[in-house]
């Protein structure tokens, strides 16, 4: 087997497929055995990967569009989660947004996929991403999620299923990014373009493996859920529900890795605008497709 060494910022929903793949032995049959590094928030995915210390990493695209568009040498190779997944979930003593209003909300970033959900939210309700709240920061959504159940914050951008952990455990949702972030491409995995030029084959075994995995958890349902519920350490009722969103619902996941052009446009349009990129880098330099071809073909 060949050694891949794969980079997540936190075990979560965003990351079935590779769990799937694993667990069901589609990456040994692609000839693949995968080393996990946790990362923990989302530029740390993008300083190892642009150093070499990974071979694959899973981030936000919005880090990625950031990451190509500061010519770092790295390339996004194939959809993840296609769906933004957050929920803004709050204590129990907040209801409304007046509530909220003041308080403390945690994020990624104050400038990745968490911090412009919530700002499309805030705005939404006529309120101002940088004057109404406070902030702090947490790389990922374990974190996050644990900072919210300590009492630390009144308000939490988490996904799936530390949300519904958190609900179960009587905390409420206040909103969802879907609701206010229809188009977007929310996690993808990207690889270091030196580390590419030589290792195209194994590129796409893996993806292959992904492939299979997604394909393989839309047809086992049971056998998805426990293999979120023991990767992410929540219990299996809650596992079930981010399977019903996830892939019943949202169908967050491709089977063959295909995403509209048109979803990563709207990562792009959202990052340019928020203006921590003043030129948006060409599709081509971000996205290349050529990895997917070859696994489809």
């Amino acid at each position: 087997l060949t050694t891949v060494t794969v980079g997540i910022i936190g075990a979560n929903t965003a990351d079935w497929p590779l769990f799937m793949a694993e667990q069901e032995g589609f990456l040994k049959q692609q000839g693949l055995q995968v080393n996990t590094i946790v990362t923990g928030s989302p530029p740390n995915a993008v300083d190892q990967l642009a150093t070499g210390s990974l071979d694959f990493a899973s981030d936000g695209t919005d880090s990625w569009v950031r990451a190509v568009a500061a010519h770092l040498p790295v390339q996004i190779v194939a959809p993840e989660m296609i769906t933004d997944p957050y929920t803004l979930i709050v204590q129990p003593s907040i209801h409304s947004w007046s509530d909220l209003k003041g308080k403390t909300v945690i994020l990624g970033t104050k400038t990745d996929v968490t911090a412009i959900s919530f700002a499309a939210m805030a705005q939404a309700h006529n309120m101002s991403f940088d004057k109404d709240f406070n902030y702090v920061t947490a790389g990922s959504t374990n974190a996050r999620y644990a900072a919210l159940k300590s009492g630390q914050v009144q308000a939490a951008m988490l996904t799936q299923p530390f949300d519904f952990l958190a609900e179960a455990q009587g905390m409420h949702e206040l909103g969802t990014s879907f609701q206010y972030v229809p188009h977007w491409m929310f996690t993808a995995y990207a690889v270091n373009t030196k580390w590419a030029a030589t290792h195209g084959p194994i590129i796409v075994r893996f993806i292959k493996a992904l492939e299979e995995g997604i394909q393989y958890a839309y047809a086992h349902p049971d056998q998805a859920i426990a293999v979120m519920a023991k990767t992410a350490h929540v219990p299996e009722a809650q596992a079930k529900q981010a399977y019903d969103l996830d892939f019943k619902q949202w169908k967050a996941f491709s089977p063959n890795e295909q995403v509209s052009t048109a979803d990563i446009q709207a990562v792009v349009d959202a990052v340019v605008k928020q203006g921590t990129v003043k030129t948006a880098p060409p599709m081509d330099q971000l996205f290349n497709q050529s990895y997917i071809q070859q696994a489809n073909g």
